[in-house]
């Protein structure tokens, strides 16, 4: 199952956070510098695609390779755009309003909701937390009145969260449920539990919250004895897993927060990045480099998917949007991983796809 990334998105600097666009084949990074940069992959993406099909061609028909052939260019994804926001490290950023907006939080403790096309902020809020922003997410809601609301969530580094109505540029509400750094946000299933936030912190504990009743605590875990720092929702909504310091992913049952239902080991290190690959398939991004595949309920190591150069650590996992359309899109999707670098590495889960459908999920662990 292990393989290489397809593509990578060279950005100007050391990338710190990123966030797929949810309809076309472009992918928003935010940088050490305190900027963002839009890149598009599409074009690139259908080259790399392309030449593939021609070399696999070329082994069939056991045409050999011209001795002084150059070597082709490796097809490289396009800057569309370059926004200078922040005076301090970009810690989070995530495209909404259908991709045509974007929010950051930074270092420097301010937020910022943002056009794509004209890079105006349309609103920012200086010295919006007391702590460096760790994390951001939005959510649209119905409140208990019956309105719609376009919320952000930010997090920090003392352990605040709080609500804020993009609509009126106002603070709904200011949590203090955590003791140490948000780590991770995460909105529950967009069919079962679509109102209802998470949050992880390195005070070792889960949070989950009622955007509907701004905030409303729904239950706070029990101390797990090691850093919380990643979150996926699986399992349609019934179960939600948390990546922990110790490298054991913790399952929480839904509903149930007081403390997990079962942990599963495998991670010689801290698991940094989690990322949904369908309801019943998740994507591990561990401090040691590897990106692995696990199947939730049963919990079993189904293999590893690649492994950052020189073990950097798999700081960031998201999924982007291939080259399919209309039933072909449910099988063409690319998996993005962050690492300790410049790059924005691309992997190809057409060939994951494939590899899943010729031993049914099977590889070698790590």
């Amino acid at each position: 199952m292990a393989a290489r990334p397809v593509l990578r998105v060279a950005a100007s600097e050391q990338i710190s956070t990123f966030d797929f666009h949810p309809s076309q084949g472009r992918v928003l990074l935010g940088l050490l510098d305190g900027s963002v940069e839009l890149y598009g992959y599409e074009a690139a993406l259908r080259e790399v695609r392309a030449k593939k099909a021609e070399a696999a061609a070329a082994r069939r028909s056991q045409k050999p390779k011209p001795k002084d052939a150059p070597e082709p260019e490796k097809p490289q994804a396009l800057r569309a755009h370059r926004y200078e926001l922040h005076d301090a490290p970009l810690r989070s950023a995530c495209l909404h309003d259908g991709g045509y907006r974007f929010v950051t939080g930074a270092a420097d403790k301010a937020l910022k909701d943002v056009d794509v096309e004209t890079g105006e902020a349309a609103w920012a809020m200086a010295n919006a937390h007391a702590n460096a922003i760790s994390r951001v997410a939005t959510a649209i809601v119905k409140d208990q009145s019956g309105e719609m609301k376009n919320l952000l969530v930010s997090g920090d580094d003392g352990g605040v969260v709080k609500l804020w109505d993009l609509r009126s540029q106002n603070c709904v509400r200011e949590l203090g449920h955590h003791d140490d750094f948000v780590s991770d946000l995460c909105l529950g299933d967009a069919g079962a539990n679509p109102n209802t936030m998470l949050s992880t912190s390195g005070d070792n504990t889960l949070c989950a919250i009622d955007l509907r009743k701004k905030g409303k605590l729904l239950g706070r875990s029990e101390d797990q004895e090691t850093e919380l720092l990643s979150l996926v929702v699986a399992k349609h909504g019934r179960k939600v897993v948390a990546g922990t310091g110790e490298g054991a992913l913790h399952l929480f049952t839904w509903g149930r927060w007081g403390d997990c239902s079962d942990r599963f080991t495998g991670h010689p290190e801290s698991v940094d990045a989690l990322c949904a690959f369908d309801e019943d398939t998740i994507f591990t991004g561990g401090a040691d480099g590897l990106i692995r595949v696990v199947h939730v309920h049963p919990n079993k190591l189904l293999g590893v998917l690649g492994r950052h150069p020189k073990d950097f650590p798999v700081e960031g996992l998201g999924l982007g949007l291939g080259l399919g359309s209309g039933s072909e899109l449910a099988e063409d999707h690319v998996l993005g991983s962050l690492g300790h670098d410049e790059h924005l590495r691309l992997w190809d889960l057409r060939e994951f796809h494939d590899d899943d459908d010729d031993d049914d999920g099977g590889g070698g662990g790590g």
